[in-house]
């Protein structure tokens, strides 16, 4: 398996678009927000021209009421059935290719969300003791600022009963895989960052992002960092 990533603005896109066309590949995305439909300037997504050139699969495949975790994304990977190599920047999903996920937290949804209502409603303090108290272990492996891990801890501690700490980590479904990064140097980096927000701007990224927070009100990339 081959993956190329790295940090946004890093020259992936056009790397992955040259060597998918002279190699004769598909790409699989793993960048989260570009799973979203009516997101394409704000997300720099590969042009509709890009696209007819190389076939991309997980891209604008959720509307923005729909959400994505780990487990939908490895079922959604064993579908695609082209040679293909994977690009993207969201480590979350990296992670979940080359290290087994954890299991996922058998609880219905609608409990999911009763809790997510009282985890907003509960000071910091009072959460993190109570999960000081069900997994003393949390602390020293993630931060006290990783609310997405918080409250996966706090409900796999209720489904499962054991700490979410403990859990072993083992090979993913690709065991064998090679990671490319693109990188840049710093001032490289923040010079052709700037470029590209000037020009994300001109081709309507504040417009497009007014549009879709009032077609989507509510929608689940209003939280998103960027959006």
């Amino acid at each position: 398996m081959f993956i190329l990533t790295g940090a946004t603005g890093t020259g992936k896109t056009k790397l992955s678009l040259e060597f998918a066309y002279k190699h004769s590949f598909s790409i699989i995305n793993f960048d989260s927000l570009s799973f979203y439909k009516d997101l394409t300037v704000v997300t720099a997504k590969p042009s509709e021209e890009d696209c007819l050139r190389v076939h991309h699969d997980l891209i604008n495949f959720l509307n923005p009421y729909e959400k994505c975790n780990i487990f939908k994304f490895l079922h959604l990977v064993k579908e695609v059935k082209r040679k293909s190599f994977f690009v993207g920047g969201s480590i979350f999903y990296l992670q979940a290719l080359i290290r087994k996920p954890y299991q996922e937290n058998p609880i219905q949804e609608n409990f999911k969300s009763f809790f997510e209502r009282i985890y907003e409603s509960i000071d910091a303090d009072t959460t993190l003791s109570f999960l000081s108290s069900i997994d003393p272990n949390f602390l020293q492996k993630y931060s006290k600022n990783d609310h997405y891990r918080i409250k996966r801890a706090i409900l796999f501690f209720l489904a499962t009963n054991q700490p979410y700490s403990e859990q072993k980590s083992s090979e993913g479904e690709y065991s064998q895989y090679t990671i490319v990064e693109t990188v840049l140097e710093k001032k490289d980096h923040l010079y052709f960052l700037e470029k590209r927000i000037d020009s994300m701007i001109q081709d309507g990224m504040i417009e497009e992002v007014a549009d879709f927070l009032k077609k989507y009100p509510g929608a689940v990339l209003e939280n998103t960092i960027g959006v």
